[in-house]
């Protein structure tokens, strides 16, 4: 009986604890915004906040095609200049 009662509980566990293939990626779905950006000075090493400094950096993520290929897109400002590149 103890037995068949641990056997119940681990197949339980097994049911509970699985996901569907690609949910994961959905938590990522959407636009996000940095809110941390550090660099590292050339000259001293002392670190720099660019956020504190006015840059940004945004990315995109997009649902993956049928393909199994997932877009992202990182649009990033610095010193005014904005580039967008696609993953």
């Amino acid at each position: 009986m103890k037995n068949n009662r641990l056997v119940l509980f681990l197949s339980m566990l097994v049911f509970v604890s699985c996901t569907k293939e690609g949910e994961s990626e959905n938590n990522l779905i959407g636009t996000w915004h940095a809110v941390v950006i550090t660099a590292v000075d050339d000259i001293d090493g002392t670190p720099l906040d660019l956020i504190a400094m006015g840059e940004s950096m945004t990315l995109r993520f997009e649902a993956c095609g049928l393909d199994g290929q997932c877009q992202a897109i990182v649009e990033l400002s610095l010193d005014g200049d904005i580039e967008i590149n696609n993953y």
